[in-house]
């Protein structure tokens, strides 16, 4: 007679189930870390930002394709990817209309002197572009926090408020909003 009790073997979906349990939860609260740094005014930690909500989208698709047959865990990780990539979406759009706005109502004075000096051949210190730097960063400041105010944070608040709902429901051992069980 065999010794083995069947009660006590755990099978592989059972594994499965308990580290997508852990890891999806995690995504999402990797996700919010992504978008709070997204949200900081400085460029280089948003660029930092960019490329871990990267990452985050590359572990969305392996974490997917690993729970496929996992419903919740399936639903979630395919509703995250779906996430980043509308995120990603508005986010060019918002960053498109930034751009003209600024291109409208900001002050290119600076910028103008800096072709102005390279189109006449002339090298810039680099103590003069320091220089034009900072005036173009001292004479865009104002409409450059209107807009990131009035467009960006709005937009990073909701996408940081769907995130939650993501985390929160699977909490819940829910679906997320508008999935299908699979």
């Amino acid at each position: 007679m065999s010794d083995i009790n069947t009660d006590d073997i755990i099978s592989e979906n059972d594994i499965l189930k308990a580290e997508a349990e852990q890891r999806v939860p995690g995504l999402y609260a990797l996700l919010l870390v992504g978008l709070f740094l997204s949200a900081l005014p400085f460029p280089d930690i948003q660029g930092i930002a960019f490329i871990f909500i990267t990452i985050l989208l590359i572990a969305g698709y392996v974490f997917k394709k690993r729970y496929k047959d996992i419903p919740l865990a399936y639903a979630h990780t395919r509703h995250y990817v779906k996430l980043i990539w509308l995120m990603t979406g508005i986010s060019a759009v918002a960053l498109a209309i930034w751009a003209i706005l600024f291109n409208a109502f900001g002050d290119q004075t600076a910028v103008n002197q800096i072709f102005e000096l390279t189109n006449d051949g002339q090298q810039i210190s680099m103590s003069t572009l320091r220089s034009l730097e900072a005036q173009y960063k001292a004479d865009n400041a104002k409409i450059i926090l209107i807009l990131n105010a009035s467009i960006f944070m709005p937009l990073i608040l909701g996408f940081m408020a769907l995130t939650l709902q993501g985390y929160m429901r699977f909490k819940k051992m829910e679906l997320p909003k508008k999935a299908k069980a699979v």
